[in-house]
């Protein structure tokens, strides 16, 4: 079958049970995620609906479908339309509908400005997403109005571990990048693979396993845990971790469908709200805990692990510097954002607030207090998303 057909039928049969028995949630929730059952995705989705039955005393369940009822390019339209009721939300897929939440995931190279000490153990990861999380509902009305405007509510946020290279060759060095073919998760990382000589190419996180090892592309500038979640460590030969940093953050991983949203009552939101406050630790603590874990199993496997020499590190932390201009410029250029400098100063402030309030974290439960106190619990439910 002609995959473009068989993708419209897929649409269309779901509309039409969508038609013929209404929103499920009169007794459950439908929850796509287009992360494989046993990823971090997939078992994080599974916490997010126990929490919400925890919290909810057994009224509201959540019907996890992991990489079955819509795919990570289908799950935008189809949590707008009411194919599900909540939904994971990349942004970067849809760069044209998520302009602003794009740009503060973009920046996430900045990450270089820190020291190794303050951004080492994960610490890096927590505070960006406890930035870009806080930002986005407290300081971004355009990051709201563009998921209002698919017909959605962000109610927590998703984030990996920090990025390197999974390649089917060694990278190490400028001159090993030099016409490889690299697969990435936003227009940073294509400058980045550019300034060396490298090609960008973009797609879902379902294509990557079939790219690699047909040799479509020659690495996937990712974060290793993905070694696991998503198999590619059957398909690759060379990891090298320590470039070009930054992390994608940029996934509303529990978007509710915004009229299942305002069916809600106050304490329904609320306990979405407290769910979403768990989810969001959860991801990246996760991640950086199966991160050494992914590695060991990568290198007990055969698939050789290495460093990139000391120019490379250095040229890619003076590329991060120098693209924050870049991001500001072609985001005002290509999406029309006004004041995108002055965004990203305040995002900037945001972020160095956030890598001080981490540095104490020494379990999920503590990131977990974090983000509730300093973020969710601050969300006024009665006039949230209404």
């Amino acid at each position: 079958m002609n995959i473009k057909l068989g993708k419209y039928i897929k649409s269309a049969c779901l509309v039409l049970l969508t038609g013929l028995f209404g929103s499920a949630y009169a007794d459950t929730l439908r929850y796509a995620t287009p992360w494989p059952e046993g990823s971090i995705g997939a078992d994080a989705a599974h916490f997010y609906a126990r929490t919400v039955n925890e919290y909810s005393d057994g009224e509201m369940k959540i019907k996890v479908y992991p990489m079955s009822l819509l795919s990570a390019s289908e799950a935008s339209a189809g949590t707008r339309d009411g194919l599900t009721d909540v939904g994971f939300i990349f942004a970067g897929y849809f760069p044209a509908e998520y302009p602003h939440t794009n740009f503060l995931n973009e920046t996430s190279m900045q990450l270089h400005r820190f020291s190794s000490e303050k951004v080492s153990d994960g610490r890096g990861v927590y505070a960006f997403q406890g930035a870009i999380t806080e930002f986005i509902f407290f300081n971004c009305p355009e990051c709201l109005n563009e998921y209002a405007d698919q017909n959605q509510v962000y109610t927590s946020n998703a984030a990996a571990s920090m990025y390197g290279l999974l390649c089917n060759s060694q990278i190490t060095s400028k001159e090993d990048l030099v016409g490889k073919r690299m697969r990435v998760a936003g227009s940073n990382w294509s400058r980045w693979t550019s300034e060396f000589g490298a090609s960008s190419l973009s797609m879902t996180i379902n294509d990557l396993s079939e790219a690699l090892g047909q040799g479509v592309i020659d690495c996937t500038i990712s974060s290793a845990p993905e070694l696991i979640n998503l198999r590619l460590i059957d398909v690759i030969t060379d990891i090298t971790m320590n470039v070009p940093g930054g992390l994608f953050a940029g996934a509303g991983s529990t978007n509710i469908n915004l009229d299942v949203w305002k069916d809600l009552s106050v304490d329904q939101r609320t306990v979405l709200l407290r769910a979403g406050a768990l989810m969001t630790a959860e991801f990246p603590w996760q991640y950086v805990r199966q991160e050494s874990v992914a590695l060991q199993k990568a290198a007990q496997q055969g698939i050789k692990i290495h460093q990139a020499d000391q120019a490379l590190v250095d040229a890619t932390a003076e590329f991060a510097q120098n693209d924050m201009k870049t991001i500001v410029s072609y985001y005002e250029e290509k999406y029309g954002l006004s004041d995108a400098e002055k965004t990203l100063s305040r995002f900037n402030q945001t972020l160095d607030k956030w890598m001080a309030l981490v540095q104490d974290v020494d379990s999920k439960s503590d990131l977990q207090t974090l983000y509730w106190d300093e973020i969710f619990s601050k969300v006024d439910v009665e006039t949230y998303g209404m």
